[in-house]
């Protein structure tokens, strides 16, 4: 393929016949050429990208698909539909976004965790869950078994930094609220991710914990401080704890299963609360 060197261009072949160059440092920035033949597309790719497609990382598929490359034009030069998957948002029930972070474990695997609570109002099908209600109604929620979910220290305001707080029945109710193809993580994800170090999941500094905090998310979870709520409806641990809630649940007390992080405790905890009480969730995936 003839090369400008000189001005880090290449040569492209147009369907036409005719001759013409593409800027390799504008590639992803510009529209794509509809003149332009796949086959000499493919070839600036792996120039660009000094990558095969089916090697494209996330990233790179998405700037591609922002330029105007359509999702066939990719996978007709090799780029799965896993990769373009991938370059695409995760979205809950509610079109809320989130980034993914890659898990690798030696004896475990490969595995994916989002990179915060969770924040939907709706479980994955549409179905809504009941939310943002007062103490009371928190507590006829659990009573009816009935799923729920409500604002950390009940206002809105510490939704996108912190999630929400789910009970135990958005977990074992027999519906998922994590997004399609993700399921709430448990205690031996979150140990595998972040290993028992309470620093290594806390977020560093104090947006979401209180002075002094030790957190230095080596894990990468950037876990925020968003506390839980009692089986009486009351708010409580805002920015001194965090409660991870799984899908399982002991099966001696029928009580779920949960991780818990504290501002002022070296070790991760695993504690079994009742499905009344109010914590977050993190979903991952092993599939995405």
């Amino acid at each position: 393929m003839p090369t400008d060197n000189a001005a880090n261009k290449v040569v492209v072949h147009k369907a036409d016949g005719k001759l013409g160059t593409r800027d390799l440092n504008s590639l992803v920035a510009a529209p794509a050429d509809t003149s332009r033949s796949l086959g000499s597309d493919l070839e600036i790719f792996k120039t660009f990208c000094s990558c095969p497609p089916e090697n494209m990382p996330p990233s790179m598929v998405r700037k591609l698909l922002n330029s105007g490359y359509s999702e066939e034009d990719l996978s007709l030069m090799g780029v799965s539909q896993q990769q373009i998957r991938r370059s695409k948002p995760v979205l809950d029930g509610d079109g809320n976004a989130y980034e993914v972070m890659k898990v690798v474990v030696e004896e475990v695997g490969t595995f994916y965790v989002l990179k915060e609570n969770l924040k939907t109002t709706k479980f994955n099908d549409g179905t809504t869950i009941i939310g943002n209600l007062p103490a009371g109604a928190w507590v006829n929620a659990a009573a009816g078994q009935n799923p729920a979910w409500a604002y950390p220290e009940s206002n809105p305001a510490n939704k996108d930094k912190y999630g929400l707080l789910y009970n135990g029945y958005v977990l074992t109710g027999g519906k998922n609220a994590c997004p399609l193809g993700w399921t709430p993580a448990n205690n031996s994800d979150l140990m595998n991710i972040g290993s028992s170090t309470a620093e290594y999941f806390r977020a560093v500094g104090t947006d979401t914990w209180d002075f002094p905090n030790s957190g230095n998310d080596f894990s990468g979870l950037n876990l925020p401080g968003a506390g839980g709520i009692e089986i009486t409806g009351d708010w409580v641990g805002f920015r001194i704890a965090a409660v991870l809630h799984s899908y399982q649940e002991n099966p001696s007390t029928g009580e779920i299963m949960s991780t818990v992080v504290l501002k002022d405790n070296e070790t991760v905890l695993q504690s079994d609360y009742p499905k009344a009480y109010g914590g977050s969730i993190r979903c991952v995936s092993i599939s995405w």
